[in-house]
């Protein structure tokens, strides 16, 4: 019985030993080490490193970014692919390159440790259980996935982005695609879109009904307007190729009787020389044209209220991360010790954290000439219809909820 307990004392004072040890580390050497074994891992996790977000960009030589509230590691995979293969969750690396700091300086090379590339992303997404949000990126024409294997590496992530080929439509485009949204669509909030190829399997009315927070169509390929009119999300942003006044003109008469009760904002941004034609796009709206005067009035008041809600939200960050900061040196108790012993046993500890500062769409581009006009719905909420022409570009806008006269 003594030499049980003299045992276990000894491997918590070697435990205390290791994470004071890591705590003197740099944050690029600490996740290098976690590759060690898995006790190394076990150690790292009790950490509880204030990791704020990852970002993971997938495509033929991917990309994982680690943000720290001062610093920055990334890490880079060579696949090692020759010209026309694609990469995909499968494969060994053939290096990995840490990189250390906002300025990006290469830190170390590292075998792939005998890792999948999915192996690798599980492994780094499981480092820390602070990780305020997940992010990815990915470029389906230089990758392949399915949806298992994408659910088994990564996280519930946040936001994603689907980045497909400029110009010609490829069928493994599509089909990638598919796997991706239908992996991710039940829990993400923003989905960015960029030329992703739309058919019948993967139809924008079906991206649209997702409960979203933000939805952006970047010259979509096979678009149907349609989407407007089964929209659920709260800010959608088209960019695309025409301007379809009379779907938004219909969109538009929908609203005033009730749909779209979620959306907050519409912006449709097209490439055209000429002014938007008002008369297709108000008719049978009843629209008031909005004063100039009272324009800038409220949007001081917009912007004043705006600013206030941005502030609340970077002081609950800071509150957030003094709090984290304090859990990490207070991990020096018995108790992480005890939690590092049942992580050796366990061998892996998953953490997915969804919490996430919220993100509000950025103002589109300043300047212009154009038009405000407002209309009503049933339930007496006001929405704000901008019309404004750019140089070789012209945009539609509409703003829900603005406390206009």
């Amino acid at each position: 019985m003594t030499d049980q307990v003299s045992n276990q004392t000894e491997r918590r004072l070697a435990n205390h030993l290791s994470l004071n040890v890591l705590r003197a580390m740099k944050y690029h050497a600490i996740i290098v080490y976690s590759f060690v074994s898995k006790k190394a891992l076990a150690l790292v996790q009790a950490l509880h490193l204030p990791i704020k977000s990852v970002r993971l960009i997938m495509k033929e030589d991917p990309w994982i970014e680690l943000e720290f509230r001062n610093d920055l590691v990334c890490l880079e995979f060579g696949m090692g692919k020759n010209y026309g293969q694609m990469t995909s969750l499968d494969d060994l690396p053939f290096y990995v390159n840490v990189f250390k700091g906002k300025e990006v300086h290469r830190a170390v090379s590292m075998s792939n440790q005998g890792l999948t590339l999915g192996e690798w992303i599980h492994h780094l997404c499981s480092i820390s259980n602070k990780v305020k949000l997940y992010e990815a990126e990915f470029h389906v024409e230089e990758t392949q996935f399915d949806i298992q294997s994408l659910r088994n590496a990564f996280p519930k992530p946040r936001n994603i982005g689907i980045h497909a080929s400029l110009i010609e439509t490829f069928e493994h485009e599509t089909l990638n695609a598919q796997n991706v949204l239908r992996a991710f669509l039940p829990y993400v909030k923003d989905v960015q879109l960029f030329h992703v190829p739309l058919g019948e399997n993967l139809t924008c009315q079906h991206i649209g009904m997702a409960n979203l927070k933000m939805l952006d169509f970047v010259h979509p390929k096979n678009f149907n307007f349609d989407c407007l009119f089964t929209l659920n999300v709260q800010m959608c942003v088209i960019e695309t190729d025409q301007m379809p006044l009379r779907d938004l003109n219909r969109f538009f008469k929908l609203w005033k009787k009730g749909s779209h009760p979620r959306l907050k904002k519409l912006t449709i941004l097209c490439n055209m020389e000429t002014v938007p034609d008002c008369d297709v796009l108000l008719k049978g709206l009843r629209a008031e044209e909005i004063e100039e005067e009272v324009e800038e009035e409220e949007e001081d008041e917009d912007e004043d209220v705006e600013e206030q809600e941005r502030e609340q939200e970077q002081e609950s960050e800071e509150e957030s991360e003094e709090e984290d900061e304090k859990e990490v040196e207070e991990s020096e108790d018995e108790g992480v010790v005890e939690e590092v012993e049942a992580d050796e046993e366990e061998a892996e500890d998953e953490s997915k954290s969804e919490t996430g500062s919220d993100e509000e769409l950025e103002d589109d581009e300043e300047g212009g000439e154009g038009k405000k006009f407002l209309i009503r719905n049933c339930r007496g909420i006001t929405g704000q219809i901008e019309v404004k022409l750019f140089e070789g570009s012209a945009s539609v806008k509409f703003i829900v909820s603005k406390n206009y006269p």
